[in-house]
């Protein structure tokens, strides 16, 4: 048996599918956006699912299931932490994405990997 790991570039355009997915109807269910994070403060308007990939940018997400949570910040950081995680625990998910067959399941999983460490809501 053989044993391997593949590093793979992924475009910001294909994280941002991910994103769009999740904010239009994956997740729904579950979050809020509570405060958008621009510190250059330019007046540009972005859309909630490109923010998270620019430098020093992002969105804090709220859990509207758990009133006392405390919203999570959903920056490039947190993008990277997500896609480790489908890795590591969901790779049917992962794999769903590489080749092209995420959906709104696939979406909704990869928000909640990049702000939970796991899938919490199904």
């Amino acid at each position: 048996m053989f044993e391997a790991t593949v590093t793979k570039q992924i475009e910001d355009e294909r994280i941002g599918d991910l994103l769009t997915g999740a904010f239009e109807g994956g997740s729904n269910y579950w979050y809020s956006i509570t405060e958008y994070i621009n510190p250059t403060n330019e007046k540009v308007e972005f859309k909630c699912s490109e923010l998270p990939l620019l430098k020093d940018c992002g969105v804090m997400i709220g859990d509207l299931e758990d009133e006392d949570a405390k919203p999570i910040l959903l920056n490039r950081e947190a993008l990277v932490k997500g896609l480790k995680v489908l890795e590591e625990k969901y790779v049917w998910h992962l794999n769903n994405f590489l080749d092209e067959s995420d959906d709104a399941e696939t979406s909704d999983a990869f928000l909640q990997c990049c702000l939970f460490g796991e899938i919490v809501y199904s």
